[in-house]
């Protein structure tokens, strides 16, 4: 009788251990997760811990570029209104003018060359502010380009025929 009440309370005190191990576990996860978005963002995902609304972060957004947020939300275009004019691209690692024909054409011309460049373009359409335009440049460079016209953002990731890829960060403006 012994026996089978010592091996009942093994087996209930491992129970409890894996019980107790996983729980905490999960508890210090947790606290990581608190201390890394506090660290990164300066405040936790969730409003309280009682609430489980989601707040947004910009990750590549900081407090240095908020004025400049605020003058890009002055563009206020959509993709609509913006075939046929002139616009210039500024980017970390060059600056570009562009004109967009239609979904399937640009034109464009680098700051330094000033060659005007015709682009055959494949364009998809996040919304009717945003756009995804693609194509592959007379140096064998596939380009790939994120516009947002509302906010004046763009990304533009640069695939070289020897295999490097850059990405470049900037801003639209219109051309005056």
């Amino acid at each position: 009788m012994k026996e089978i009440t010592m091996k009942s309370v093994k087996s209930t005190l491992f129970v409890i251990f894996i019980i107790t191990s996983v729980f905490s576990t999960l508890m210090a996860q947790n606290d990581e997760r608190k201390l890394a978005e506090i660290l990164m963002f300066g405040k936790p995902f969730y409003k309280q811990n009682t609430e489980f609304e989601w707040e947004y972060y910009d990750a590549i957004a900081t407090e240095n570029n908020s004025s400049e947020k605020l003058e890009k939300k002055e563009l206020s275009l959509t993709y609509r209104n913006i075939i046929g004019k002139e616009m210039i691209f500024i980017y970390d690692l060059f600056t570009v003018e562009i004109m967009i024909g239609s979904d399937s054409t640009l034109s464009w011309k680098d700051s330094k060359s000033k060659k005007i460049k015709d682009e055959k373009t494949r364009t998809i359409h996040i919304d009717n502010k945003i756009t995804l335009k693609s194509w592959l440049d007379a140096d064998n460079t596939f380009v790939t380009m994120y516009a947002d016209f509302y906010q004046g953002d763009t990304h533009a990731f640069l695939s070289k025929s020897d295999g490097k890829i850059e990405i470049a960060n900037g801003s639209i403006k219109l051309k005056d």
